[in-house]
């Protein structure tokens, strides 16, 4: 039974359960993490009053045998909204609540807009390094990742926020966020040079071609000319054998196809089909 009703805000938060979840005949189980200002579910909706938008739904139809999940998490820009925490901390949070709900049990595939990639990226590499037993799975059922937006080396918009950082209040998720930051960096080494070394997991990159013009709401101003918030430079994580897809979206539309003919959507039901059939030999 799918999704029908947009629940309350309050009420995004930790692993939602969308459609075939508790089905134990499921073939593979797919999450959907937001990235840095976004939500469980309004990330993934062109128009955030018609739940008939919200895709996640719309691929549970048309790929039969899913546990179809989206995640959610302070990630809020400003101190102002909410409190966070370091990325490392949340990498940890979200091993539990995955943990938790059995999911590495069967093939696990990520969908991430923007820091929904880097948290991903951490959930690894934490299953990989802190010798939690029953995190490994997690690691080793993972089958494929799909990087919509992702900064991988730091976004251009959270150095504006810094700059800002007087009256914006910025969290530990917008400063992490900063372009060429050694941290991201070191991660994606980790990521590149031993997970994909040693684990076979299908990728997918897009990036963002058209430039944002963000309203800074505590300021009060719409700036006066557009942020390409994440560049194809960051975008592209330099996977062997896959290259990052630009798209005429910017860093909000990217993640909201209008409909099935969208060609994120085309790709993302290619990329799920393509993780049906990997089996990883690690």
């Amino acid at each position: 039974m799918l999704t029908s009703r947009l629940p309350d805000a309050e009420a995004r938060r930790g692993l939602q359960k969308i459609a075939g979840c508790d089905d134990p005949q499921r073939r593979m189980d797919v999450v959907f993490v937001h990235g840095l200002g976004g939500d469980s579910w309004t990330t993934w909706m062109a128009d955030q009053d018609d739940i008939a938008s919200f895709w996640p739904n719309w691929l549970a139809d048309d790929v039969p045998g899913l546990g179809i999940w989206t995640l959610g998490y302070a990630a809020s820009g400003s101190k102002w909204k909410e409190e966070s925490m370091p990325l490392a901390d949340r990498g940890n949070q979200v091993l539990d609540l995955l943990y938790n709900e059995d999911l590495g049990q069967r093939p696990l595939v990520f969908i991430t807009h923007s820091m929904g990639g880097i948290v991903v990226k951490q959930i690894l590499r934490n299953a990989d390094d802190l010798g939690v037993k029953r995190f490994q799975p997690i690691l080793a059922q993972t089958r494929g990742i799909a990087f919509i937006a992702t900064p991988h080396t730091g976004a251009h918009i959270a150095n504006f926020a810094e700059l800002a950082a007087a009256i914006y209040r910025t969290n530990e998720h917008v400063m992490e966020l900063g372009a060429h930051d050694p941290r991201l960096r070191e991660l994606h080494g980790w990521f590149l040079n031993k997970y994909l070394e040693n684990h076979t997991v299908v990728c997918r990159t897009y990036c963002e071609k058209r430039e944002l013009r963000p309203e800074i709401s505590l300021l009060g101003i719409r700036l006066p000319k557009g942020i390409l918030v994440v560049n194809e430079t960051s975008a592209e994580p330099n996977i062997q054998g896959e290259r990052a897809i630009p798209l005429d979206e910017d860093h909000l539309s990217i993640c909201k196809p209008a409909d099935r003919s969208s060609q994120i959507y085309k790709g993302m039901l290619r990329f799920v089909r393509d993780c049906l059939t990997t089996q990883d030999p690690g």
